[in-house]
């Protein structure tokens, strides 16, 4: 069975994928890495708690050039923002 999930970003994230392609590829595989269960930098108990419940799970991963971005699920909405915009 499939999910449907809608997927959201922030203002802030927006800005930065329209003004930079490299960061564009780089949220793209955040998706990526998120729904395959790739959580990124969180820590080994924020882990075990996604792999209970995927539908509400969050990821953090750090940009290239150092920005951390968060991907929030609750459900079947998925938002990546950056930590500022929480």
């Amino acid at each position: 069975m499939r999910i449907k999930i809608s997927t959201y970003m922030t203002a802030g994230i927006a800005a930065a994928v329209e003004s930079n392609e490299d960061f564009r590829q780089f949220i793209k595989g955040c998706f990526l890495r998120h729904l395959r269960g790739d959580w990124g930098d969180i820590t080994a108990e924020d882990a075990e708690l996604n792999n209970m419940d995927t539908r509400l799970a969050m990821s953090v991963y750090t940009s290239p050039d150092g920005r951390k971005v968060w991907l929030k699920q609750d459900f079947d909405i998925l938002t990546v923002l950056f930590p500022s915009e929480y």
